[in-house]
């Protein structure tokens, strides 16, 4: 988990996507990642990593 609260995936490479946690609900990933976060299902979703709000 990195300082933002969200997990890299196999062979992540700074700049890209990452797994937003299961634990995190979507209001928090909207608060914390606006408009950087994608619900890919209702088990998957990711965003860019960055500061969080």
């Amino acid at each position: 988990m990195d300082r933002d609260g969200l997990y890299a995936p196999a062979n992540w490479e700074p700049g890209s996507t990452m797994v937003v946690p299961p634990t995190m609900s979507d209001e928090e990933a909207e608060t914390g990642f606006a408009g950087r976060w994608l619900r890919v299902n209702a088990y998957l979703r990711t965003a860019v990593p960055g500061r969080r709000r």
